[in-house]
């Protein structure tokens, strides 16, 4: 998988470009400033390490993330998985049903988050709702459009935040199946 993950938070802009085999867990991180294109290991990235290659891995797996988090939140046994409860559905009140997923208070980048999805009658995800360290109040909310099917996978590739100019959107996406 190749994609160019682009972020506008209104103070800060990112654009980050990135390949990742997860067969090998090889991922390359191209052109990140003035640098040359960056390649890693994620087997070789420790949970405590620091510097460079631990950050850029930070940034990897933010954007993977929000790439494909219900893909990644399926794949991780450490996260619980549970329906919504009833007064989350005042944040998106037009979903068909939603989600929440909870990360551990001690496994991962973001101890203690929790993400509520919101899909229509497609199973699609309409909505993203970000709680930081499992805030009852929404940290940020996001919708889910433009998707986009690459190989047996449909993508949302824009992530605008409604009523604010934050936005979260994919360029020069690619999926490739290993065979």
């Amino acid at each position: 998988m190749s994609y160019t993950f682009r972020a506008d938070l209104g103070d800060k802009q990112f654009v980050r470009s990135w390949k990742w085999l997860p067969e090998s867990g090889e991922v390359t991180l191209f052109g990140a400033g003035e640098a040359e294109d960056i390649r890693y290991n994620r087997a070789d990235v420790t949970p405590d390490e620091t510097g460079q290659l631990a950050k850029i891995d930070q940034q990897f797996i933010n954007d993977l993330y929000w790439m494909i988090f219900p893909f990644q939140a399926a794949w991780d046994s450490s996260v619980a998985i549970e329906a919504l409860p009833e007064k989350a559905t005042a944040v998106v009140p037009d979903a068909f049903a939603g989600l929440r997923v909870r990360y551990p208070n001690h496994a991962g980048y973001t101890p203690g988050d929790v993400y509520d999805l919101f899909y229509d009658e497609s199973y699609r995800v309409t909505h993203w709702v970000f709680r930081k360290g499992g805030s009852a109040e929404p940290t940020r909310v996001s919708e889910w459009t433009d998707y986009e099917t690459f190989g047996p996978l449909n993508i949302s590739l824009n992530r605008p935040s409604p009523g604010s100019s934050v936005r979260i959107w994919f360029e020069d996406v690619s999926v490739k199946l290993s065979k």
